[in-house]
């Protein structure tokens, strides 16, 4: 064999693996992320593909006599088609119609849409196989081991590109030009092999038969046998991505290293089928066949471990950006090791069956071709029947026992093939042996996979024993003490609700909690109650995501609502609904307002007409594979579009398992989209994204008046009078505007970054802090150029809206209770913002206000108070030390500046000592951040005055107090 074709042959498996995975992306944003979406890409994928299996493979051999030149002219294709479907997309996503989910019309036109896009590039891609094998083939007898090696190579091809797809390339390039690199590789390839196969003294004719090849007739059970294989293979493929979330989480990268190892799989396994004969080659597919069913008996013991492996697995890594690769490095091996036993002998299946397959009366193409496109109609009817219509009526251990059945019939079918005697007797028992299994299988537990034992502490345990302590505890957990009220594996999620001892309810989608009635109660109420007090109208309203229904009840319960509609993807979370009627204000009584909708939220808003007041937005993670479209440019332009005048989005967003670039880059979306943005706190790890096309304004009276009208539900969160949810907002839109100015990272449909930065967040358990925010983007000091780049960014957002807070603006008319409230409530979020309430308070109760701050017993808010008194009576008492207490006053005064207070530098300055006597390091080192700070120009001197202290305070002494002197005094 050629080793260079044989390289090329691994390429060429790496890059049609990234087109794969890349122009699902695209389909997916036209057809959403519904399961249905998935079964249909899939399904026209490989429809294309038999079909350039059957025609390739039964006229290839037409083409030309060098069968690896016709070859080089399909990559060229393929890699000319890659670089213009983008553009193609466009055009197809303008042009087509959208229209409602669940409709026939709806099914007709994505399956239209799919195949306008993939047809053609994966109808080429279905011809090269075929012409690989011909021509790489000199005899018969040696066809099979190089079909072998060509299907196991273009795999492990394959299998490389997913994980640098996953991993690298659609992160860092985006869809198009991930599709743009790869399609220059693609032509490089077909022009590295016109050049080779001219200077190539082998005219790659391969194997010529001796007869007709419409005289030969093949073995139909063999034929059979092959469509079985694409049939299971899909269905055990969907299975096992499903059982990775509940382990892992479903990421993007818990998928891709799934798909990875089921790839890698099947290589290894066509590459061991060359190692048959013709002699053995029979006896070598009984055996592949009885390997496969074995394997899958032993690994469905093992399926319900794998959770408690995989959370072992993870406690092997600290949360830290340097683990993040090993940590899925050991995943994918891990799951290598689980699914290599039933995915290795189902790669030799289609190898071994060749071998039988292959007469001297045809050429090897056309065997090729024929086999793999029966092979191809088995994979889209298993992607459709398996992956999407099975999960109506079965669960997901009962699909398993369709798939170990099925393989039974495989293991009969060889065996007929090889049995010259008693043929029913032999058949029967294979499929006997699969009938009766599921007898044998204990059913498996829903407290084996939720809650998800990837989402929680952890924390590495010290020493075994402390390890199998935590292990037993949790294990009690879950048998004992929580009671599982409801379960559904659907086509979209695994849904439970589980009831805690204590009488608490939580609904687990994928293993991860997505309501809770006690934990999240609050925030989640947060989320509608602060735009459905602001609003002038909330007739209609819109809300994405259903969870425990508790925002659709609260939506309701208003007299003024009139409608009320919800996209909520996983059909379980519907059907589950009844469970939480205690605690979602009694949505079932309202329900004539109320309409569901099971479907992709982006799809649903595109298709609509209608206009609303109020959209809630209450998604999962956005580490969570789908999530991170609702936080593209393109949803909230969208939805933007669907707002009324006056019209309010209000997106919970969580502020856990978040990077800062990710969060900044949803602030810059969501300023792109809307005029009006500002931020508010939902208590605990949670904020509330606000936005608007029209500036927000406050109205006491008819808040007041909300609250009247229901009155359980503003009581339920301690908000009595309404007015109490002002207090609730930390940002106004100037501020909000100015962190997206600092995004760096760009996140949009066609590059959807998020997803992955929020993978990353989430493994480093990054929590996103408002202080943090604060003194990184708001006090330090930012340079022209600095300005500039901010400026100038390819997308400049602008504030539109009042730099005032909107309790600010009505601060006069607020009770003293909204004051001490305010102050409770804040402390836990940020003293800054506490601090900023305190002081209002002191401006309109003059001396009576001024004993909140002791009250609260915050030194935080003692020192705003004094920094923002130009004349104060009293210091505040710290330490009896001046440089810590200056210390601290100075990061106060920062965080004021941030906030748009005008502090006193000089209450600052009034602490720090005259001279550097005690401590001389630490106070010079606080004179120098003092001086940089005020005076940019002394930024490029501060760290070599630092160094210079460290290495010789005697010498810098002077110098530092001349400059402090200079520099500072002045100011």
């Amino acid at each position: 064999m050629a080793f260079l074709v044989l390289v090329i042959v691994f390429i060429s498996g790496f890059t049609g693996l990234i087109y794969q995975v890349v122009w699902q992306k695209y389909l997916s944003i036209y057809l959403g992320s519904h399961a249905l979406s998935t079964s249909l890409t899939l399904s026209c994928f490989f429809l294309f593909l038999a079909l350039g299996y059957q025609i390739m493979g039964r006229y290839g051999h037409k083409l030309g006599s060098n069968r690896i030149l016709s070859y080089a002219y399909l990559e060229g294709l393929i890699g000319v088609y890659a670089i213009l479907s983008p553009a193609v997309f466009k055009y197809l996503y303008e042009v087509w119609p959208s229209y409602p989910s669940h409709s026939f019309m709806h099914f007709a036109s994505s399956g239209f849409f799919a195949l306008l896009l993939i047809g053609f590039p994966t109808f080429l891609m279905g011809g090269t196989i075929p012409l690989l094998t011909q021509g790489m083939s000199k005899e018969l007898e040696e066809g099979h081991k190089v079909h072998a090696w060509v299907y196991g190579l273009n795999t492990l091809g394959a299998f490389v590109g997913t994980l640098t797809a996953g991993f690298i390339l659609i992160e860092w390039l985006g869809l198009a030009q991930s599709l743009n690199l790869t399609g220059i590789l693609n032509c490089l390839i077909c022009v590295f092999l016109i050049v080779y196969c001219r200077a190539s003294s082998r005219n790659f004719e391969g194997f010529e038969p001796v007869k007709e090849a419409s005289k030969v007739k093949h073995d139909y059970r063999l034929l059979g046998l092959a469509f079985l294989s694409g049939f299971i293979s899909f269905g055990l493929e969907n299975i096992i991505i499903r059982l990775a979330g509940l382990t892992v989480g479903s990421s993007n990268y818990s998928y891709t290293v799934i798909v990875a190892a089921f790839i890698l799989s099947i290589a290894l396994g066509s590459m061991a089928a060359s190692k048959s004969n013709a002699k053995t080659g029979l006896r070598w597919l009984i055996f592949s066949q009885a390997g496969l069913m074995i394997s899958l008996a032993v690994f469905v013991y093992l399926i319900p471990s794998m959770p408690s492996m995989l959370s072992r697995v993870r406690l092997l890594f600290s949360p830290s950006e340097i683990n993040f690769i090993p940590y899925w490095v050991t995943v994918f091996l891990t799951f290598q090791l689980l699914v290599l036993g039933p995915v290795f002998f189902m790669g030799m299946t289609l190898p071994l069956l060749f071998q039988q397959l292959k007469r001297r009366g045809q050429f090897l193409n056309q065997t090729a071709g024929l086999m793999y496109a029966v092979n191809s109609i088995g994979a889209v009817l298993g992607s459709i029947l398996l992956g999407y219509l099975a999960f109506f009526i079965l669960d997901v251990l009962e699909v398993f026992f369709v798939i170990m059945f099925l393989t039974g019939i495989c293991v009969a079918m060889v065996l007929a093939i090889k049995a010259k005697r008693r043929v029913w007797a032999i058949v029967t028992v294979p499929i006997l042996i699969a009938l009766i299994f599921p007898l044998l299988v204990p059913q498996w537990k829903d407290s084996d996979f939720v809650p998800g034992q990837f989402f929680g502490n952890l924390v590495p345990p010290k020493t075994k024993k402390e390890y199998l302590k935590n292990q037993e505890e949790n294990r009690r957990y879950r048998e004992e003490e929580q009671k599982i009220l409801f379960s559904d594996f659907g086509v979209n999620t695994y849904t439970v609700v589980v009831e805690t001892g204590s009488g608490d309810r939580a609904v687990f989608v994928n293993g991860k909690p997505d309501a809770h009635t006690k934990g999240d109660q609050f925030t989640r109420s947060m989320t509608a109650l602060l735009p459905l007090s602001i609003t002038n109208s909330n007739a209609d309203i819109f809300i994405i995501g259903l969870g425990s229904g508790l925002s659709a009840g609260i939506a309701a319960s208003f007299p003024d609502t009139e409608s009320v509609k919800v996209a909520e993807i996983a059909n379980g979370v519907i059907r589950a609904l009844p469970y939480f009627d205690e605690w979602n204000f009694n949505l079932k009584d309202n329900m004539d307002k109320v309409t569901i909708v099971n479907d992709d939220a982006y799809k649903v808003l595109k298709t609509e007409e209608k206009k609303y007041d109020i959209i809630f937005s209450e998604p999962s993670n956005t580490w969570v594979t789908g999530v991170e479209k609702i936080y593209t440019f393109e949803f909230l332009k969208e939805a933007s579009s669907k707002l009324k005048k006056d019209g309010i989005y209000s997106q919970w967003f969580p502020l856990f398992a978040m990077s800062e670039p990710g969060f900044l880059s949803i602030l810059f979306n969501f300023k792109r989209a809307f005029k009006n943005v500002t931020l508010w706190g939902a208590g605990g790890a949670a904020t509330i994204i606000m936005a608007s096309n029209d500036d927000l304004s406050v109205n006491l009276e008819q808040i007041k008046k909300k609250a009247e009208q229901v009155p359980e539900i503003y009581t339920s969160v301690e908000r009595e009078g309404g007015v109490g949810i002002l207090y609730h907002q930390l940002l106004t839109d100037p501020a909000v505007t100015d962190l997206a100015k600092r995004s760096e990272l760009m996140h949009s449909l066609y590059h959807p970054t998020l997803a992955y930065q929020s993978g990353r967040a989430f493994f480093q358990n990054s929590v996103i802090q408002h202080e943090e925010l604060a003194n990184k983007y708001f006090v330090m000091p930012v340079s022209e150029k600095e300005k500039m780049q901010a400026m100038e960014s390819k997308f400049p957002v602008q504030s539109h809206g009042p730099d005032k807070l909107l309790w600010e603006q009505v601060k006069n008319q607020l009770p003293e209770s909204f004051y001490e409230k305010g102050v409770e409530f804040l402390l836990s979020v940020d003293p800054l913002f506490a601090g900023r309430i305190s002081l209002a308070r002191q401006d309109v109760f003059g001396e009576k206000g001024k004993s909140i701050a002791s009250k609260k017993k915050s030194k935080k808010m003692e020192q705003y108070e004094y920094l923002l008194n130009k004349n104060p009576k009293s210091k505040p008492s710290s330490t009896n030390e001046e440089l810590p207490l200056a210390a601290e006053l100075f990061e106060r005064y920062r965080y004021l500046l941030a906030m748009r207070k005008e502090p006193y530098i000089q209450n600052v300055l009034g602490q720090v000592p005259e001279k550097c006597d005690e401590d001389v390091k630490k106070c010079l080192k606080t004179k120098i951040a003092i001086s940089a700070f005020l005076n940019p120009k002394l930024e490029a001197k501060k760290e070599e005055l630092l160094k210079s202290i460290d290495n010789n305070p005697e010498v810098t002494k002077k110098l530092v107090e001349t400059i402090y002197e200079t520099e500072v005094r002045q100011l």
